[in-house]
């Protein structure tokens, strides 16, 4: 089932944003706040200071060449006047992808009412293992899902909102009422029960994420 949740992610969130550095804009920020001497510093004057073209220069700013070499990377750090590391912080500051914001329209919904429940993710597909999903998950009153199991050396995290769950993990089962939470290690066969005549709300992470 976490296959076909990612499948259907995946579907509604055709570009996830790209995470890491962005050295181009922090490029571009350092440019706009500081001067050299009395001289203010734009793209000649850093092509000027590093040795390398503006041509280059230009490309890494437009995102043309996303990962420049370290070495050249140290050039405009020392240009600037910064450490390399500190230039780094900047630039993964500059990445919109390390600071993914998701109002109301990104935060699909996926419904399943043949299997009994729905997901509302809160997160887009990852964009590697380091990642995780967040989403909440509503179960059909009285409904026992299928079996789910996820991928290997992943860790899924469970916290009830609202109403009364049994989950079967192996060969052992647990009743959890709202408040109560539990993770596990998702490569194991594991299944979700509700056991009232309500609906019953689950706060859903898994890692890595669906993707």
């Amino acid at each position: 089932m976490y296959d076909l949740v990612a499948g259907r992610l995946k579907e509604i969130f055709k570009e996830v944003p790209r995470k890491g550095p962005n050295f181009g804009k922090a490029i571009a920020h350092l440019i706009e706040a500081q001067n050299v001497g009395e001289e203010k510093m734009s793209v000649p004057r850093l092509s000027e200071m590093t040795g390398l073209s503006q041509s280059y220069l230009y490309n890494v700013m437009r995102g043309v060449i996303k990962e420049p070499a370290y070495e050249k990377l140290r050039r405009i750090a020392d240009a600037f006047q910064i450490g390399y590391f500190d230039f780094l912080l900047q630039a993964f500051e500059a990445s919109d992808g390390n600071f993914f914001t998701a109002d109301f329209a990104g935060k699909a919904i996926i419904e399943y009412p043949q299997h009994g429940f729905k997901i509302q993710s809160l997160t887009p597909p990852g964009a590697g293992i380091r990642d995780f999903f967040v989403g909440i998950m509503t179960i059909a009153p009285l409904r026992e899902l299928k079996k789910w199991r996820f991928r290997d050396n992943s860790t899924i995290f469970v916290y009830v909102l609202l109403g009364r769950i049994e989950i079967t993990y192996g060969q052992r089962t647990k009743e959890f009422v709202a408040g109560g939470s539990v993770y596990f290690d998702g490569a194991v066969e594991h299944r979700f029960k509700n056991l009232d005549n309500d609906e019953a709300k689950l706060f859903l992470v898994t890692r890595p994420s669906l993707h």
